[in-house]
């Protein structure tokens, strides 16, 4: 597909690739498209997001760490990612409570090991220029000694392996290849505390990271004191990073709907974010912002909770992130463009003005229900089956319709009846049913989705009425498995049994 991908212009590569925006990091900015509310979103105050699935929480999430430290090293705001709830979710599972401590280390954890990266993303990355390695050294050296006491206590207590000799040697090494001292010298000076001493005497000395690293080494014993309340632990760590420039911490807290115990269980997840979220001293801790990315089906269950109070908050009001056709057709552009640098400015210009372009870009937005992911998702079976098969130029329509039947079987859109007003919905589309056809959902619905051709008759046009209803319901049925669109997946909603009746299967009910 190289080759294939070469020849049209995608100079760096499949531009549908990927859907998940963490693997993305180096482009999202460059094709992020904003959705309503951003400017909240990425404001200093605490806020709530909901989004249904693939609507692209993450990508919000990775555009703010864009924009500050430690990606950003000229950021005056520290970004904390938070996505792994593997321990707090195995936690809740067992039986066990989960305590707002349990957060507080975590989220420490994450924040000490991004503040390192602050002072020393250099040596991490694989590129980095003079002006922000200069930056960061000079954020260094601000710390005063307090601060690097308290900088020690906190690296020894939430990223120890920093300071573990191993470690030391390795970050030494990196630093200058010709390092003089072996494994065993610093694990000796590290037991005799006199890292900074060793250090002296070889080329690292006039380096400022390699001798604040080997003065924690020699202070962690002393600098090692006891936890304190989860509010004061915070507070010291933002004290601690607004000596260095840093303004706020923003903590961005997602993916809480990708493990593996909570996925499809909102409750579950409000049951492992409540100790956070219901906790106002640490959520209104000046220098500090949490950003909570959740799932749209945790919004009734946590709006359902006492403790979940946002009048009681001082923050932005909830976020609820939708995407337009406008916004999708923007972000589709925007991928070509960057993963061809320049050579399309828009998707359609694949096919020089040819007649396919038109009417796959618009089943393409059709189809994407509104989701970024089922947009992206979408492209991503376009270039397969067309380099599956002929590979020449740009895809073709034959290409499309076989990939269009692939996203619908992959990604069916969700099929929902809405009890109070009886209506029936796939996906953000509305299905315009007559009363007749309205009246056989019903009848479906009140029998759990399955029931005999006398049980639908009887239920929508009466006892009576058998003879002259069953050729009735035979229509009725086709023309309501038609509304349910493309036949790849109208089965998947609508069911002849043999010898039974139909089944309604793989919905949802909702008020």
């Amino acid at each position: 597909m190289g080759v294939w991908l070469s020849d049209l212009g995608f100079v760096y590569g499949n531009p549908f690739a990927h859907v998940e925006a963490d693997r993305e990091r180096a482009f999202l900015p460059r094709f992020f498209v904003p959705v309503a509310g951003y400017d909240h979103i990425a404001g200093n105050d605490t806020v709530v997001v909901f989004a249904p699935r693939g609507s692209g929480k993450s990508a919000l999430r990775v555009m703010l760490a864009s924009e500050c430290a430690p990606q950003d090293a000229r950021g005056s705001l520290l970004a904390v990612e938070f996505t792994n709830f593997d321990i707090l979710s195995q936690k809740q599972a067992r039986g066990e409570p989960i305590l707002i401590d349990d957060y507080v280390v975590r989220l420490l954890q994450a924040a000490v090991r991004g503040f390192w990266q602050v002072l020393d993303g250099p040596s991490q990355q694989a590129i980095a220029n003079k002006t922000d390695t200069a930056y960061r050294l000079e954020r260094a050296r601000s710390i005063s000694p307090a601060g690097r006491t308290l900088l020690t206590r906190f690296v020894a207590m939430y990223y120890p392996e920093l300071l573990y000799p191993a470690g030391l040697h390795r970050w030494f090494c990196q630093m200058d290849a010709g390092f003089a001292l072996s494994l065993e010298d610093v694990a000796e000076a590290v037991t005799e505390r006199c890292l900074r001493q060793r250090l002296a005497a070889t080329a690292l000395a006039a380096q400022p990271l390699a001798l604040l690293l080997a003065e924690m080494s020699d202070l962690r014993e002393m600098a090692m004191t006891p936890a304190g309340e989860p509010r004061e632990e915070l507070a010291g760590f933002v004290q601690l990073v607004q000596e260095a420039g840093i303004v706020a911490v923003h903590f961005l807290i997602d993916r809480l709907d990708e493990n593996e115990i909570t996925v499809n269980n909102p409750e579950a997840q409000a049951d492992i974010l409540e100790p956070l979220l219901a906790n106002l001293p640490v959520l209104e801790l000046p220098g500090t912002a949490f950003k909570f990315f959740l799932a749209q089906e945790t919004h009734e269950v946590l709006t359902g909770r006492w403790s979940f109070r946002l009048d009681r908050l001082r923050t932005q009001a909830p976020v609820t992130v939708r995407w337009d056709r406008a916004q999708l057709a923007a972000l589709l552009n925007a991928r070509i463009n960057v993963y061809s640098d320049g050579r399309y400015e828009e998707f359609v210009m694949l096919w020089a003005g040819q007649a396919p372009a038109g009417q796959i870009e618009q089943e393409m937005l059709d189809l994407a229900l509104g989701s970024p992911r089922r947009l992206l998702t979408a492209g991503q079976l376009l270039f397969e089956v067309h380099f599956e098969g002929e590979t020449d130029g740009p895809p073709t329509l034959a290409s499309w319709e076989i990939a269009k039947t692939k996203l619908l079987q992959r990604l069916p859109p969700p099929l929902c009846w809405r009890v109070v007003e009886q209506t029936l919905w796939l996906g953000e589309n509305r299905i315009k049913l007559s009363k007749q056809e309205m009246k056989i959902v019903a009848v479906l619905v009140d029998h759990a989705g399955r029931c005999t051709r006398e049980e639908l008759i009887n239920g929508v046009w009466g006892e009576d009425e058998f003879d002259t209803s069953d050729e009735a319901l035979t229509a009725a049925m086709k023309r309501l498995r038609a509304k349910l669109g493309h036949p790849a997946i109208a089965d998947r909603y609508l069911r002849t049994e043999p010898g039974r009746g139909y089944a309604l299967i793989n919905y949802e009910l909702s008020e």
